[in-house]
């Protein structure tokens, strides 16, 4: 067993156990409650079920916006404080695991198990409510959470907290009727012309870090933007189709489910569960 780079552990005899990630060079299994690495020269994989611990097949992805204590908000993407509150501590008194972009990656690409009780949280956009409402109960419950930043509107320092990683909602393609078709007709990323996307795309990875996941604005894109997409260097984009992410899904059109207001607590549990 490898761990940090060195031999941990060397064991004379032979034990089975299940693995966690599957690496180019070898394996992650778990072992006495701990993640080790095994070189694949030093063990053999054998299909069968050696462990009563369940693994996700599928995930779901949730996405909120904006958040309001006693301002109020009349917008069916605007969260109350106490419901998103309620909503955090049943993912964290149930033992939800929040899942991070580079573990539904790998996932997606079979080279992880993750907990049967899975889930992603993102918020999209920024503004002020994400700090002052949204990080404080994220940080109470232990919660991982993904924020895709429009990078025109808000600046990445101000929104660095523990458990949140960031990533693009795009520099300033986040706009209503650009395009000609479409829901809100928003975005630029499905018409405009390449140089102005590619530019965009390019400012926005530079101001977080060359960050490689994506989120469509106003979850709209066609084959135009995801072709832009991957040329600029991203290698998962998000969109907003209410079901579960799977391994067979399309890396640059994964499907969220968006928290509306009018979502009952009930209706929450039933869609987790």
């Amino acid at each position: 067993f490898y761990k940090d780079g060195k031999v941990y552990i060397s064991l004379n005899e032979g034990v089975s156990l299940p693995i966690v990630i599957k690496g180019d060079k070898g394996y992650y299994t778990d072992y006495l409650g701990d993640l080790y690495y095994l070189k694949k020269e030093d063990v053999k994989v054998i299909s069968h079920q050696n462990t009563n611990r369940q693994y996700t097949t599928g995930i779901r992805a949730l996405v909120y916006h904006k958040f309001y204590d006693q301002d109020g908000c009349e917008s069916i993407i605007c969260h109350e404080k106490r419901v998103f509150e309620k909503q955090m501590k049943y993912l964290a008194i149930n033992n939800y695991y929040t899942v991070s972009m580079k573990e539904l990656e790998m996932f997606i690409d079979k080279k992880i198990n993750l907990p049967k009780k899975s889930v992603v949280v993102t918020i999209d956009d920024g503004g002020k409510s994400i700090k002052k409402i949204a990080y404080p109960i994220l940080k109470k419950y232990g919660i991982h959470a993904t924020l895709f930043l429009i990078t025109s509107k808000y600046k990445k320092e101000d929104y660095e907290f523990e458990n949140v990683e960031i990533h693009s909602h795009s520099h300033n393609l986040h706009n209503k009727n650009v395009c000609p078709d479409g829901e809100y007709g928003g975005g630029g990323i499905r018409c405009l012309d390449e140089k102005t996307i590619l530019n965009d795309l390019k400012t926005s990875r530079s101001l977080l870090d060359n960050t490689t996941v994506f989120c469509y604005p106003y979850y709209e894109y066609n084959n135009y933007a995801i072709r832009l997409l991957k040329q600029a260097g991203f290698k998962m984009a998000f969109a907003n189709k209410g079901f579960k992410i799977t391994t067979s899904v399309n890396k640059m059109a994964i499907p969220r489910y968006t928290i509306l207001s009018s979502l009952t607590f009930n209706e929450f549990k039933q869609m987790l569960d």
